[in-house]
Formats: C-alpha cells, structure tokens, sequence
C-alpha cells in the first residue's frame, strides 16, 4: 500500500487496488495527466480512474503516518482532475457517468474530512473544491438528470446525500437531501423485485445495493432523518434474499457478472442480523448446527430465483437455478434456466464467470464466450444465444423433497421448459423438454 501510494506521488496509477488481482500493471500517466486515457483493454479501469477510487493508497499511507506529502499528493491530484474535468459529460463521459460521479461524492466527502486540516488543504484550495462539490451536487440533482433505475442511481443519490449532510453551508444542501431521497425511494421500488432481488441478477450488485441503503438509512437516521416509509422492509426482504443464496463454502452464485469471491456475503449477512435481529443468520455463520434453521429452500418467483440444500453445513448439497425476467441493466448475461451446484465440499457445477468489461479488441472477443448461452447451463438451439423470457411455473417444498418447474421462451416459438426434482433432500432430477417447432441441436 505505502509502495503504491508513493508511486502516485509520481502519477504512477493502480486505479483501484483489486485491478492488480486482474494481473493489470501501474501505469505512468507522466507529469501532465490524461484522465480519459485507459491504458488496459478494460473500461472499469477508466472509471475508477475518474471515481477516484486509487485515492485508496494516498487515503491509508497519510491516516497511517500523518505524512504531509500524501495530504499535498491527494490535492495536487484532485486540483488536477477538477481543473481538467468541468461538469460537462461531453467532455469526459467516464468523469460523470451515474456511477462516476455518485462514487466520487461520497469519496470527496470522506477524503475532506481526511486532509482538511493537513497544511496544504489551503484557503485557495478550499474555494476550488468546494465550487466542484457543488457541481457534482447540481450534476446529480439536476431535473433532467436520466435515472437508470440500477445499481449506479443508487450510488448516485448516495453520494448526493453524502454531499448535502458533510457540507450543509451550501443554499442548495436541503433541496439536494430531498432530491436524494425522492430518488431513492423510487428506484428501491423499481429496481427491487417484491420479494427483495435486485433486477439486475448479479449478487455482487445486490450487495453492493444492499450496503449502501442500509449505510443511508443509518446516515439519515443519525443525521435528524427517517427513511422513506417502507424503506428498511425494503431492506430486510433484500438481506433475507442473500440469505437464502449462501451457499455451503459461505459464498454464493455467480449469476450473470457476479464474481466469486469478490464480496463479502458473510460480513453482509452479519450486518443484516445485526439490523433486523435475524438469529437464523448468525446461528449458520457461527455453525451453530443446534440452532440452524428449519426452512432450507427457497423461492423467489417474481425473481427467478431458487435454491435448494440438503441443510446449512459446509458438506451440504446446495443448487440455485436462475430463470429470471429480462434484466435492469446490462450486467445480466442469456443464461437462463443455468444452475450452479455445490456438494460435499465443492463446487460440482460452477458457472463460467463474467470476464472483464472490455472495449479494447482482444478481449472483446473474450467477454461474449462467458456471457452466452453455451457457456452455461441451459439448453440452447443450434447453439445461438437465448433470450430472457421466463415463466415461474411451480414450487412445492416439503421437509424432503422439493419441486421446481419454469419455464423460458429462449427463441420465437422454442421454450425450454426445466423440471427439478430434489428427492428426499439426496440426489438432483433435471428433466429438460424443448417445447416448440423450431429444429436443430
């Protein structure tokens, strides 16, 4: 971390610490910074580039030693980037994209309090960031701001409220607290299944969701604010979702762009208990086995989603099957009708993975392989990718056998219809028919 935090220092950039997981290298940007430029045939690298999401390094190396260097590295770098990206999406459409922006406020909100009593958070300074706090404030409080209704407006409008409660001199801070919480309040309706799923599939996004509401909820309940009605059963349904979909290794599927591991469900999970008084959570994630809970299967039909277990310990049988409506965003991949299983101890079934989001040649041609409908298991015709057309047909659970049956209109006049036996809670019948006229393979 040190090591990476004296390389900014030098314009040397790891945008955000897991990209060196992905085997990305530093790059130098030299002495005159081009924010737009992305080095690596991923755009996640450019957004975090603009989200300032390396600011990570500069943010630890200076709260570990109190060095003013890092405190004058972190505002030479932001007085760069503010300088060169006026609130204007024309020019730098990765500076202030939904998530760009909404992940950059409340960044900008944690590293003021960090530096802001360093020697070189100057007067001058002070005037310039605050004027780009409230451009970043107005970008996404704006009346004709798009509203994506996935994970980035929930980002956004958590970042907006950030903004409006850290710095409440602004005229405009309570006209940007209640725009935010307008926002949030619609998109959790709309983004948000009935029975507590995130539309857009991934459980890496739900998590993410989930994290953020629940860390608004308690910004504005400590910040003399409720949260809008219905909020925090919201939230509960959404906690109780990851719940049902820990699997045996304390993980989860990797449905549509999910990674494994790439969060922390068991860290989630023990915050939800913690919230909701949820003694079924903690009983699992202590392995508690005397006081594990009875109900093993589960069924979010509005979502497509399904999952089944022998019971909640680390050798136990666990399949979770996704048939899920068509997706908020494009984070969902033409798998439905896929299952991943784990039993004994490991994954017997694991799902091919999401790839990097690219736009360099090279791993453009990578990426379409793990979405597509042949990398997962479905049934597919003549090996053409399906679409997502889903139809819960049936779910009978009982304490030992279990049944599920949906269905798919994977291509015009074709649907794949998928039947799951789970008998006597032991072995796992999948019983495939391909309704329609269509032929081929």
């Amino acid at each position: 971390t040190m090591r990476h935090a004296d390389d900014l220092l030098r314009h040397v950039f790891v945008a955000r610490p897991n990209m060196l997981d992905l085997g990305y290298k530093p790059h130098d940007y030299g002495a005159d910074i081009d924010w737009s430029a992305c080095p690596v045939d991923d755009i996640s690298w450019l957004s975090c580039m603009n989200r300032f999401d390396w600011d990570t390094y500069l943010a630890s190396a200076y709260a570990t030693t109190h060095n003013e260097r890092y405190a004058a590295g972190w505002i030479a770098l932001a007085g760069d980037w503010i300088a060169k990206n006026p609130a204007d999406a024309s020019l730098n459409v990765h500076a202030y994209n939904a998530l760009g922006v909404g992940v950059r406020a409340w960044r900008w909100c944690g590293d003021f309090e960090m530096y802001k009593g360093a020697p070189s958070f100057t007067n001058e300074f002070l005037k310039i960031f605050l004027a780009a706090v409230h451009d970043q404030a107005e970008v996404i409080a704006s009346p004709g701001r798009k509203l994506t209704h996935h994970n980035a407006t929930i980002v956004e409008a958590d970042g907006l409220l950030r903004l409006a409660i850290v710095f409440p001199e602004f005229k405009r801070a309570l006209a940007w607290r209640l725009r935010a919480t307008d926002i949030l309040a619609e998109t959790v309706g709309r983004q948000f299944t009935s029975d507590g799923v995130q539309r857009e599939w991934s459980i890496n996004y739900h998590m993410g969701c989930v994290g953020l509401l629940a860390g608004v909820a308690d910004l504005l309940q400590h910040n003399a604010g409720e949260p809008p009605p219905g909020f925090m059963k919201s939230i509960a349904r959404m906690y109780d979702y990851l719940f049902a979909a820990l699997s045996p290794d304390r993980l989860y599927p990797m449905f549509s762009d999910a990674r494994r591991p790439s969060h922390d469900i068991v860290g989630a999970l023990r915050h939800g208990a913690e919230l909701f008084e949820r003694p079924s959570y903690r009983a699992v994630l202590d392995e508690r086995a005397a006081d594990y809970p009875g109900q093993l299967s589960y069924c979010f039909p509005e979502a497509g989603m399904y999952f089944m277990r022998s019971g909640w310990d680390r050798d136990a049988i666990y399949a979770a099957f996704h048939c899920s409506p068509k997706a908020a965003s494009t984070h969902d991949q033409q798998d439905n009708g896929t299952f991943e299983a784990h039993a004994f101890g490991r994954w017997v079934m694991p799902d091919s993975g999401c790839y990097a989001y690219s736009h360099g040649t090279e791993q453009q041609k990578e990426r379409p392989w793990f979405c597509s409908s042949i990398a997962h298991q479905t049934l597919t015709l003549n090996g053409q990718n399906s679409v997502n057309a889903s139809r819960h047909r049936l779910w009978h659970d009982e304490p030992r056998h279990t049944v599920l049956v949906f269905e798919n209109e994977s291509y015009p006049g074709w649907t794949h219809r998928r039947t799951v036996f789970f008998v006597d809670r032991a072995f796992l019948v999948l019983i495939d028919e391909a309704i329609g006229e269509p032929r081929g393979v």
